[in-house]
Parts: C-alpha cells; structure tokens; sequence
C-alpha cells in the first residue's frame, strides 16, 4: 500500500481488515489508526467560511494589491519604453482616437493615486457598500482585460512585455473580485 493521506490510509486498512478476518469496521467508527508511525485522527470539526461581505472586503484588497504588484513591474521593466512608440503609431493610422501618452512621473503619480482611492474604499468594501459593489464589475473586467492584454501580447510579440510577470495575479485577483462581487447578489 502506497503513502497517502490519512483518509486514504484508513479506507485501506479498512478493506485489509475487511477481507482477513471478514469483520467490519468502517472508516466512520475507526476514531483513530497508527499507519507506518503516524497516528490518523478524524475530525468533526467544520471549517469556518467567511461571509460574502468579508470575502468582498478580501477580495477588493487583493485586487489593489495585486494592482500595486503590477504597477510596480511595469515601473521596473520600463512600460512607458513601448506603451508610448505603440500610442504614437496607432495615432498615425488612427488620427481621431484619443489615446494619451504619458511621461513617467505623472503616469506613475495617476496610478499611485488611484492604488491610494481603492486602498481606502476598502472599509466601505468590508461593510457591503451597494454603490462600491456596482463600482466593482467594471473594475474587475477593466484588470482582467490588463492583465490578458499583457500575456497575449507577450505570446503574440514572442517576448516578455512589460508588466507580464504579475499579470496571472492581477487577472487572478480581478476574477477574485468579479465572483465576490457576484455572490453579494
């Protein structure tokens, strides 16, 4: 018998006693087994979830962590370095859209402040706010389709873009935050 959980452990020994000496003992009135040294306990106890509006509250930290996260990679892997050269030559094909170019302060200043207003929305994320809630669908297709952009893109291009290396966390918290969100309903 291979090494596994004590679960797997206890159903095993179960069916080995089952066939010897045809008795039966069930995993359910087994209270304990010593198994190649470890001792197997089974437990009643119920783990605790928490309440859909904690796990909003959670949920819409993790989302401004992970936007922190993916600030700070593209700050560090130079974003401004392509963003701005692909904003100059779709303006070129594409005159009318409006799509800005930033220099680097005032772009990492924006992002910084907006980083800043999600931290401290978190309170009223924390008390089910029905107004942060509706605010929280956008936002979490807005980071989703960051955080796709930045890997498609990489796979696309064949290189690493900026931003790319915590792009699964930003999408991760994003869907995070949709489905909480969606259990608040």
């Amino acid at each position: 018998m291979a090494l596994g959980s004590c679960n797997s452990i206890q159903k095993g020994l179960t069916k080995t006693v089952n066939k010897k000496s045809k008795m039966k003992i069930t995993a359910q009135r087994t209270s304990e087994l010593w198994t190649y040294g470890k001792k197997c306990r089974r437990t009643s106890r119920k783990v605790k979830s928490m309440n859909p509006i904690q796990e909003f509250g959670f949920a819409w930290l993790a989302l401004a962590a992970a936007l922190a996260l993916h600030v700070t990679d593209e700050a560090m892997t130079d974003f401004l370095g392509s963003y701005n050269p692909a904003v100059r030559a779709i303006r070129k094909r594409i005159p009318f859209l409006p799509i800005p170019t930033f220099t680097f302060g005032w772009w990492l200043a924006g992002l910084c402040a907006g980083i800043f207003l999600l931290f401290a929305l978190s309170p009223y994320a924390f008390q089910g706010s029905r107004w942060l809630l509706r605010a929280s669908y956008p936002l979490a297709v807005l980071m989703f389709a960051n955080g796709l952009g930045h890997v498609v893109g990489s796979l696309y291009f064949r290189r690493l873009l900026p931003g790319v290396y915590s792009s699964p966390i930003l999408i991760a918290a994003s869907v995070f935050l949709f489905l909480s969100a969606l259990s608040q309903q």
